[in-house]
């Protein structure tokens, strides 16, 4: 039975191996994007544009888009200003999965499909916590697809 579980380790990789990795995705340090919110694009955009959440007001430049005017600013100065709102931007994680045969080799202590398998989990768990979608596409031997999605 020993050998047995060894050997699972090493060739193979166990579902509850792989639910087990979530506590370690938890004691990784969370993403540099500033978390607001627990849904999907609540990851914000250093850029400054068509958004939903308001940045900051400036003067009024040709060009800028009428239906942004800050008319309370502009009614307090007495001169045109504009609203600019910060966009938010959607993160998605495409694991992509290797199940050639080459993959069914490796060191003593694991084999390359496992320790990838590993690894994966843990991305996905990581991703998971910051509210980003995932999704994945297996490649060789097997070929599958699975959509981004929350959750």
């Amino acid at each position: 039975m020993q050998a047995t579980a060894a050997i699972e380790g090493v060739t193979a990789v166990d579902l509850a191996e792989l639910v087990a990795l979530r506590r370690h995705a938890l004691r990784m340090q969370a993403s540099s994007a500033r978390m607001r919110a627990p849904l999907a694009g609540a990851h914000t955009s250093h850029l400054r544009g068509r958004g939903m959440d308001y940045a900051e007001s400036r003067v009024y430049q040709p060009g800028d888009d009428a239906r942004a005017i800050d008319w309370r600013r502009t009614a307090r100065s007495g001169r045109l200003h504009t609203k600019l709102f910060r966009e938010e931007r959607e993160r998605s994680l495409l694991l992509l999965v290797d199940t050639h045969a080459s993959m069914r080799f490796g060191t003593r202590s694991r084999f390359k499909s496992v320790q990838a398998a590993r690894a994966a989990a843990l991305a996905a768990w990581s991703a998971a916590r910051a509210g980003d979608r995932i999704g994945a596409l297996a490649f060789g031997a097997l070929r599958d697809a699975i959509t981004p999605h929350g959750g």
